[in-house]
């Protein structure tokens, strides 16, 4: 499953570290000529520049590091990013994002290295820009989550970095790289794994490093736990062990209770008709705490609905012909139909509404701004909405959820929504500006009309 290559030191410097090594001894010769303590301190620089020295040689540096989810992966890429900055300091020598490229294959990956999508890093969906030109100084690339990677992946990665560096010849443009994820995770969408393709020269002959990771730490204060995960990940469960995950569904004999569920609990679901049920019935749990089913009340202004339209439906017999929806009609849908049931032409899911309230737990599902953490998988909280100029509150309309009334706006009156990050990398209660396009509701919908005329023939 995994190339192991020759073993060498994980702190290994290839070919760059030559250039590091050079002009940290012409930069320390100069800084110390005139200071007080110059012997201790050019004692201090010549140890560190011969213990570089040692480990310079004209081997390109490309590795694997592997291990389970917890074993420190990223904390590993982390250390090495901060060593290597320490190290630079001492050393008088210039070190930014430039000088170690850290990326990852997923948003939420990237955000969790502090990096950035390795899509975006290297300019995958256009051509090759004058930015991309600082990568010329650097001295390692690191890649994580590489589960995600296809083989199509890995070979447009090295075709960047031989077109960016000019070096048609060596692979990845003769930078060190260090791939880093589990093979046991998951697998890139539409494409084939890099373990399963035994042609893939990139992967399989120029590995030359291979390191492991085998102490999970992530588990430290429920070891037992991680030991059931772990034989999970490795042989598959014995019917004891899935004896136990069974005795904690919620509901069960001796399971936990529905009541005691946390309300920060995070939800695993097979299908997305199960995650779009779960999210409705929080969010109607949450009107019979706070709304009202009597239209002469105001609804609060905690909780929102956000739509992409008013609905339509298709005249049938008509090519283009569409007319407005009754509003109880209109309500029915809101209440009751969720992206997992509407696909447009492209097989892309829509959602009717967003149904919102202070406080609601939050998926970011694009990579807006990984450096600031809001990324493909980030977490949030939902805070409030920035509506464009001209429009004020009493523009609100009503619906009806449930039988509760809850106000609710358009997407197109809207010119951002307010959320706070849940990533832990965010401090205080600082908050973000989240761009709402409206390409990502469903706004046409006359094919939802069909849809749901063909499942009340049915009923």
């Amino acid at each position: 499953m995994y190339v192991v290559g020759r073993a060498r030191e994980i702190d290994e410097v290839s070919r760059q570290g030559l250039t590091l090594y050079k002009e940290a001894e012409k930069n320390t010769k100069e800084s110390v000529e005139d200071h007080p303590r110059k012997s201790t301190k050019r004692r201090r620089c010549d140890t560190l520049r011969h213990q570089i020295g040692k480990v310079v040689n004209n081997k390109q540096l490309i590795g694997f590091l592997s291990g389970a989810g917890g074993t420190g992966k990223s904390h590993v890429i982390k250390t090495v990013c901060r060593y290597a900055q320490k190290l630079c300091e001492e050393l008088r020598v210039k070190f930014d994002k430039t000088s170690i490229v850290v990326t990852a294959l997923t948003g939420a990956a990237a955000v969790s290295i502090n990096g950035e999508t390795t899509a975006k890093a290297f300019a995958f969906k256009r051509e090759v820009r004058n930015e991309l030109e600082e990568f010329k100084n650097a001295y390692l690339v690191i890649v994580d989550e590489v589960s995600f990677a296809s083989v199509a992946d890995l070979q447009l990665l090295d075709e960047k970095m031989k077109e960016i560096l000019d070096r048609p010849v060596e692979p990845f443009g003769g930078v060190p790289f260090v791939f880093s994820g589990d093979f046991t995770q998951l697998s890139p969408v539409g494409g084939v794994p890099l373990y399963k393709c035994d042609d893939c020269v990139t992967w399989k002959q120029l590995i030359n490093v291979f390191m492991e990771l085998k102490v999970n730490h992530r588990f430290e204060k429920d070891p037992g736990w991680g030991k059931l995960l772990e034989r999970f990940r490795d042989k598959g469960p014995t019917t004891d062990e899935v004896a136990i995950i069974n005795s904690r569904v919620v509901g069960s004999h001796k399971g936990p209770l529905e009541k005691n569920i946390p309300p920060d609990a995070v939800y695993a679901t097979k299908t997305n008709v199960d995650r779009m049920a779960i999210n409705d019935a929080i969010f109607v749990k949450h009107l019979e705490k706070t709304h009202s089913t009597d239209a002469n009340v105001q609804p609060l202004m905690h909780t929102l609905c956000i739509k992409a339209g008013n609905l339509r439906f298709h005249v049938r017999g008509a090519r283009k012909e569409y007319h407005a929806m009754e509003k109880k009609a209109q309500d029915i849908i809101y209440a009751s139909v969720g992206e997992a049931h509407v696909q447009d032409k492209t097989k892309k899911y829509h959602d009717p509404p967003l149904k919102l309230y202070h406080g609601r737990p939050l998926c970011i599902n694009q990579n807006e701004d990984v450096s600031g953490c809001i990324a493909n998988g980030a977490m949030c909280e939902f805070r409030g909405v920035k509506l464009k100029p001209g429009v004020s509150i009493t523009d609100f309309e009503t619906i009806l959820i449930d039988g509760y009334c809850v106000n609710c706006v358009c997407v197109t009156q809207i010119e951002s929504m307010v959320v706070k990050m849940l990533d832990g990398t965010t401090e205080g209660d600082e908050e973000h500006l989240i761009e709402l396009k409206q390409k990502l509701f469903m706004h046409q919908l006359g094919f939802l009309f069909r849809a749901l005329d063909q499942s009340q023939r049915k009923a």
